[in-house]
C-alpha cells in the first residue's frame, strides 16, 4: 500500500472550497426564509391602499340602522350618539335587498340606492358583516375598497370638458383592451387603419389601453388631479352622515413612467372609495354635473350653501349619460341586464362597472354604479360585491339591477296607491 502524500497548499485550498460551500448553502436558506417571511407578510398585512385608509378607520361613526322586526313596515333609524334618528329608508326595498344578498351565501357586499330629485338615500343595505372580514365600519362606508374602472369616470369628464373631446372621437389601438405592459405598445399606432376605437365603445367595454393611452397622450395628470378633487377623492361628501375620505395617491409626475401614468387613469392604482361615495358621483352626474347633499335622515335639510354648485360642466354630465347606455347595451354589464328578471328594465339603465383584484380582503370586486333612466335620471345606484377567488355567489351589476327592480315595483305600488285615493 502506497502512501500519498498531500502539500498543505492543498488542504488549504480544500477547506477554502468547502467554506465557500457552505457559505452558499447558507445564503440560499437565508433567502429562502426572507421569502417565506415576505410571502406570510404579504397574506396577513394590509395593503398600501388599505394603509392610506388607516387614519379614517379610527372615525367614531354610527354603524347600525334600527328597525322593528315586529313589522314590515315600520320606520329605520341611525344611531347618532346614542340617539334614535328616523331615516328615509324605505322598508319594503330594504328587507328585499338583505333577503337578496341573504339568499346568495352573504357575501361582502353594499348597494346603495338614492333618489336624484330630493338626494335621499332610499336603501342602505350591506352584506356579510365587517367584524367577520376585519373592518370596523360599515361596508357601505368603508373607503377601501379600490375604486378600479371607476376611476375612468374622472378620465372621462376630463377628456369632455376641458379637452373638448366627444363621444366618438376615436383613436388608433395596438394589442387588447387589457394590456397597458411595461413595453409600451398601447401607445403605438396599428399599420392598419381600421384598427380604431371611439371613447363611447372604450367606456362601454372599459377599454385599459385606449384610457391609458388617452391619459399620457392627451389628458395629463395635472387635469386627473383637478376632476378627482372635483369627484371628492381626498375630500369631505357633502352628506348629513359622516362619511370617511376616500383616499387616493397620485403618481409623481417627474419620477413615474408613462406606464404608471396610463395604469393609474385606467383604474389600477391606489384609489379607494366607500359605496356610499360611489353613489354621490353617480347622484352628481345624473343631476347635470351639479354638486348634490345626499342625505339619510329625515329631518335633515339641504343647506343651499356652496351645494347644487356645478361641478362639470351639464353638458359634461349628458355626454357621460348618453356613453353609459352603451355599457348595459353591449358593454360589461350586458350579461347582468339581459338575465330573466332584468331584461324589462335594460333599454332604461345606464351605468359603469368596475373590476379588480384586491389583497385585504382577498378576493375580487365588481362594481357597478347608474341611473334610470339614463336620460332623465329618477333614481341611482352603487353596488359592490366582493367574492373570493374560488366561489362567486353573485356580482356587482347582478346586485345593482336587483335594487333598481325593486325601485320599479316600490314606484308601482306607491303609483297605485295615489290613484286609489
Amino acid at each position: 500500500m502506497s502512501l500519498i502524500a498531500h502539500s498543505p497548499d492543498q488542504y488549504e485550498y480544500k477547506s477554502s472550497q468547502s467554506i465557500l460551500a457552505w457559505a452558499r448553502i447558507l445564503r440560499l436558506g437565508l433567502l429562502i426564509a426572507a421569502m417565506l417571511v415576505l410571502c406570510c407578510f404579504s397574506l396577513i398585512s394590509p395593503s398600501p391602499l388599505l394603509a392610506v385608509t388607516s387614519n379614517e378607520s379610527k372615525l367614531t361613526l354610527p354603524s347600525r340602522l334600527h328597525t322593528n322586526p315586529n313589522s314590515k313596515d315600520s320606520p329605520i333609524y341611525w344611531s347618532v350618539g346614542g340617539s334614535l334618528h328616523r331615516t328615509t329608508l324605505v322598508p319594503t326595498i330594504q328587507r328585499a335587498l338583505q333577503s337578496f344578498i341573504a339568499s346568495r351565501q352573504q357575501p361582502i357586499a353594499a348597494v346603495v340606492l338614492a333618489d336624484v330629485a330630493t338626494g335621499q338615500i332610499l336603501a342602505m343595505v350591506e352584506g356579510r358583516s365587517p367584524a367577520r372580514w376585519g373592518a370596523s365600519l360599515p361596508t357601505y362606508l368603508y373607503p377601501g375598497f379600490p375604486a378600479a374602472s371607476l376611476f375612468k369616470l374622472v378620465t372621462t369628464a376630463a377628456a369632455f370638458e376641458a379637452l373638448g373631446i366627444g363621444p366618438k372621437k376615436s383613436l388608433p389601438l395596438l394589442g387588447s383592451c387589457a394590456e397597458v405592459g411595461a413595453a409600451g405598445h398601447w401607445l403605438r399606432s396599428p399599420r392598419r387603419r381600421k384598427n380604431r376605437m371611439n371613447f363611447e365603445r372604450a367606456f362601454a367595454l372599459s377599454c385599459n389601453s385606449f384610457y391609458a393611452k388617452v391619459s399620457v397622450k392627451h389628458v395629463g395628470l395635472g387635469l386627473i388631479d383637478e376632476y378627482a378633487k372635483r369627484f371628492r377623492w381626498g375630500r369631505s361628501l357633502p352628506a348629513d352622515i359622516k362619511v370617511p375620505k376616500s383616499p387616493i395617491r397620485l403618481p409623481r409626475a417627474g419620477s413615474s413612467n408613462i406606464q404608471t401614468i396610463g395604469r393609474f387613469a385606467a383604474g389600477f392604482g391606489p384609489v379607494g372609495i366607500s359605496p356610499l361615495h360611489a353613489a354621490w358621483i353617480i347622484l352628481m352626474i345624473a343631476s347635470e354635473g351639479r354638486n348634490r347633499r345626499i342625505s339619510l335622515l329625515k329631518d335633515s335639510q339641504e343647506p343651499a350653501e356652496g351645494l347644487r354648485v356645478p361641478l362639470i360642466k351639464a353638458d359634461t354630465a349628458r355626454k357621460i349619460r348618453a356613453v353609459s347606455r352603451k355599457t348595459v347595451r353591449y358593454g360589461t354589464a350586458k350579461s347582468a341586464f339581459t338575465k330573466r328578471y332584468y331584461r324589462r328594465i335594460r333599454h332604461k339603465v345606464g351605468g359603469k362597472t368596475g373590476t379588480l383584484s384586491t389583497r385585504s380582503p382577498s378576493g375580487q370586486i365588481t362594481w357597478f354604479i347608474g341611473m334610470m333612466p339614463y336620460n332623465r335620471p329618477r333614481v341611482v345606484v352603487a353596488a359592490m360585491v366582493l367574492n373570493d377567488r374560488k366561489l362567486w355567489h353573485i356580482r356587482g351589476p347582478d346586485l345593482a339591477a336587483r335594487a333598481l327592480l325593486e325601485w320599479e315595483r316600490w314606484q308601482r305600488k306607491v303609483t297605485a296607491k295615489k290613484r286609489r285615493s
